[in-house]
């Protein structure tokens, strides 16, 4: 499998607004790297750098996977945990899943799913793509997680 390509970096390694609301950027985000894997099983291992947004494979690694990259449609996707919480990166925006954060996840017509982020009540990322199997649907993953305050919990915990 080829490694994952290079993933946005430079302007938009936040969302400017700390889980507060407030300006700022993300309290105790990661430091360094975190170690994630494809979502639906292709491609290979890469750590992610959560400041700038780059994924670089990695060989396979035994180490704690910190969250899952993929594509929704045209959209590179990664969805991890940090020292700040659950996080998801897309088009070079880092959104706090923490914070004042609603995820819709909906099969519409014609084998077409729609999958929206809306921050303080504003669609932040909206997309539409093929309706896949949930097993293989990053979108549906994000949505059941932060829909059950369990596996929100728990999701990409060591």
């Amino acid at each position: 499998m080829p490694p994952p390509p290079p993933f946005g970096g430079g302007a938009g390694a936040s969302n400017g607004r700390r889980a507060n609301g407030h300006p700022g950027s993300r309290q105790a985000a990661a430091r360094g790297p975190i170690l994630v894997q494809p979502f639906a099983g292709f491609g290979v291992a890469a750590e992610f750098d959560p400041a700038s947004g780059a994924l670089q494979a990695v060989p396979a690694s035994d180490g704690t996977r910190g969250g899952v990259y993929g594509d929704l449609g045209e959209s590179r996707v990664v969805f991890y945990r940090d020292g700040a919480g659950l996080a998801l990166r897309v088009d070079g925006r880092t959104i706090d899943l923490g914070g004042p954060v609603r995820v819709e996840w909906v099969l519409l017509e014609r084998r077409t799913t729609r999958f929206t982020v809306i921050e303080n009540g504003v669609v932040v990322f909206e997309v539409r793509y093929r309706t896949l199997p949930p097993e293989m649907d990053l979108g549906a993953l994000v949505h059941s997680v932060l829909a059950d305050p369990q596996r929100r919990d728990q999701t990409f915990r060591a």
